[in-house]
């Protein structure tokens, strides 16, 4: 009788256990390349697209990916249409990587704002119900560019580009939408070596929503909220993951707002290892 109520359980579960389908652009990059490792761990997907020019070094059994085009934000729309159809939550994490790098501030608004918009209009078309947008803390559409700090992430121009991005989103209106506005971005190579260690030893005396935020816990929490939001538990249509809200999505709210600093011990190891991780990724490369 155990055995026959064990089963029934089992099948039970198996029944009603979500079975959610994702699309991510930007897998190449630091932080979609995290989300995707976060969605490869959850249980409520079982398939995952990444979008990219190129493939990625990502391999798993959930795993899908498609090669498309985006020279122009039209090709990168048309070519995502069919690609998104069935998908249940999309992720766009597509950006320049170190802002500074950008030739001029079109092209990071090229990349950073036009091409992610055309993603958001193709996944509404393909009736994609939730959208994670990996923005930035400082979003301000009303920002201006000045020369002084140019394309540099902080920046008027940055910020501009940011929140004209997460307006378009709010615009194309998704079932639900996550801006996602992190501060600094610790174990990232973009950060560089000093970033990486300087930046979390100063979070206790900046507002929370510019705590620094380990690339790893960052691609963590976009997926585990982007599940409350499949599961109709985010409570709003749109939702702003930023300082307290963001922190609490890691491993079930394992930062404190006490000192505004992550619980001693947790990430430690992280932030004495993200210098190491940087230089040992520059090595490679060179």
């Amino acid at each position: 009788m155990k055995v026959v109520l064990l089963f029934c359980l089992v099948v039970y579960v198996q029944v009603n256990m979500a079975a959610f389908s994702a699309a991510v652009l930007g897998a190449t990059g630091e932080v979609g390349e995290q989300i995707v490792r976060a969605l490869q761990r959850s249980n409520e997907f079982t398939k995952i697209i990444l979008v990219n020019r190129r493939e990625v070094e990502l391999v798993g059994p959930k795993l899908e990916q498609r090669v498309v085009g985006m020279n122009t934000p039209d090709e990168l729309e048309a070519n995502c249409k069919e690609i998104l159809e069935g998908v249940d939550a999309a992720y766009m994490a597509l950006g320049m990587g170190k802002a500074s790098q950008a030739k001029n501030k079109e092209q990071l608004m090229f990349v950073d704002c036009d091409l992610p918009t055309a993603f958001a209009r193709a996944a509404k078309e393909a009736g994609v119900r939730h959208m994670s947008l990996l923005s930035s803390v400082g979003a301000d559409k009303s920002a201006q560019y000045s020369s002084f700090t140019g394309t540099n992430a902080g920046g008027g121009w940055y910020s501009h580009v940011k929140g004209s991005a997460e307006d378009n989103f709010k615009n194309v209106d998704f079932t639900t939408l996550d801006i996602v506005r992190p501060a600094g971005i610790i174990g990232n190579q973009n950060t560089g070596v000093l970033g990486n260690f300087i930046l979390p030893k100063l979070d206790w005396m900046l507002p929370e929503n510019m705590n620094s935020i380990h690339v790893e816990d960052l691609g963590t929490a976009i997926a585990a909220h982007s599940v409350k939001q499949l599961n109709k538990e985010g409570g709003e249509k749109v939702v702003v993951l930023e300082g307290k809200s963001l922190f609490q999505e890691i491993d079930g709210g394992r930062y404190t707002n006490v000192g505004k600093r992550p619980v001693p011990g947790v990430d430690d190891a992280k932030v004495e290892n993200a210098a190491e991780k940087t230089i040992d990724s520059s090595e490679k490369e060179l």
